[in-house]
């Protein structure tokens, strides 16, 4: 989710000139999607001991968060592909003359 939020950050302070800010930022946007998602199923799970108490973190994903973690898949998985597309746009069009 850091991630995201850097790159979507970045896209509008800094002038970036070797991708589109467009692809970088849809790309951020996704990453945020799949961060709130993986955000939303954490939960943690409690036993008591007689030696104390046992607490540690656990994943459960329900209908919502697994939808919110597939957007976002797929929104930075097309965008992702789009950057690539915009790198390497040069060396596509050779290999098919």
């Amino acid at each position: 989710m850091l991630i995201g939020v850097a790159l979507c950050a970045a896209t509008l302070l800094v002038d970036i000139s070797f991708v589109n800010p467009k692809y970088l930022f849809t790309f951020g946007f996704g990453c945020v999607f799949i961060g709130i998602g993986f955000w939303i199923s954490k939960r943690y799970r409690v036993i008591k001991a007689p030696e104390g108490i046992y607490q540690w973190a656990a994943c459960e994903h329900n209908k919502i968060t697994k939808t919110i973690i597939a957007i976002g898949l797929i929104i930075s998985s097309i965008s992702f592909i789009l950057i690539l597309c915009s790198l390497f746009k040069d060396d596509v069009i050779e290999l098919f003359k």
